[in-house]
């Protein structure tokens, strides 16, 4: 959505998911510009949307607040006026020349903006916000990234390779519908369409049969994959427990860049044992402890016994080994 908008986007992004995206998309673009990152708040503002727009450059304002500077208006609804072969914004009350090359990206850091219906309407507004499910995706792919290299890398070529056989496929369709709607002549006589079409169907043959072995290598890896799951499971339910203690005091608020780093300090410094699933215990014992220790010390003491519980049922939860009627029993009778 980002790059396939009509709009420019503004993205919720809590944990900075969208902020490390954007510059690594964007790096080439920004290169050597400091003018290209920039904060609503910043008197230099003016300047560097200018410098933007003549250069096509990317410009990503970050900790947008629920409202934008109103400077942005002529930007956000693209009133470009064209003149002979150029193109020209009518920006801070004189006209700018525009290069269609520039991108514009807004990203903020509420986790619940109000923004107004006439800036959502300006905008794209993507929800970036990082969800447990996904954000166990992520954990798997990174702790396989530590343990398993080869593993994740087999994975991502072989996702590639099925992209690229399934356009292929997509191609030998195409080109066969063509020539069959432009063939005039009767199709029994047409020996040359007659030859196409056995080669069109081998090629089909082949490239179905890439499909399949693909799907075959792919359910393999996925195997081996899972027996990591576990890891990336603890991780998700400790981060949203850190997450949710600054429903207890704001002061607890936390990043996911922090918890990263904790979870590949406990990946690394966990003891290496086989086979895998003894591991795998290892691993997530040494995760549980790091950031207890790690919250803990950021912690009044009479809020280290609620983290405690939180994880713990949390923990239970998702094993299911407690259901939702069980904690609400122990909330209310207990």
């Amino acid at each position: 959505m980002v790059t396939r908008s009509s709009r420019y986007s503004l993205m919720v992004d809590p944990q900075g998911q969208a902020l490390n995206w954007i510059k690594k998309k964007e790096e080439a673009r920004m290169e050597g510009a400091k003018q290209c990152i920039t904060t609503l708040t910043n008197p230099r503002l003016k300047d560097q949307l200018e410098f933007c727009l003549q250069e096509g450059r990317p410009i990503l304002i970050e900790g947008v607040g629920d409202e934008v500077n109103p400077l942005l208006d002529p930007i956000l609804e693209k009133q470009v006026i064209r003149k002979g072969k150029k193109n020209y914004i009518n920006f801070s009350d004189q006209l700018v020349e525009v290069n269609l090359d520039f991108t514009l990206y807004m990203t903020t850091k509420l986790a619940n903006p109000h923004f107004s219906p006439e800036l959502s309407a300006k905008c794209t507004v993507i929800d970036f916000t990082v969800t447990q499910e996904g954000l166990e995706q992520q954990l798997l792919g990174r702790v396989l990234s530590m343990e398993q290299r080869s593993l994740e890398e087999s994975l991502n070529l072989l996702m590639e390779e099925v992209t690229s056989n399934t356009k292929a496929l997509q191609v030998l369709d195409s080109q066969l519908l063509e020539r069959l709607s432009n063939s005039t002549s009767n199709l029994l006589d047409d020996t040359e369409l007659i030859e196409v079409l056995g080669n069109t169907k081998a090629k089909a043959k082949e490239v179905e049969k890439k499909l399949k072995d693909a799907q075959e290598k792919k359910t393999e890896i996925n195997e081996k994959r899972e027996q990591y799951r576990p890891v990336a499971t603890r991780g998700s339910v400790l981060y949203f427990c850190t997450v949710e203690m600054s429903l207890v005091s704001w002061m607890y608020n936390s990043s996911l860049s922090q918890f990263l780093e904790q979870f590949d300090l406990s990946v690394y410094r966990s003891e290496k044992v086989q086979p895998t699933h003894k591991r795998v215990e290892k691993i997530v014992d040494y995760l549980t402890y790091q950031v207890y220790r790690y919250v803990n010390r950021g912690l009044f003491e009479r809020h280290k016994m609620t983290f405690v519980m939180m994880a713990a049922l949390k923990i239970l939860l998702t094993a299911g080994e407690l259901t939702n009627a069980d904690v609400s029993l122990l909330l209310n009778a207990g």
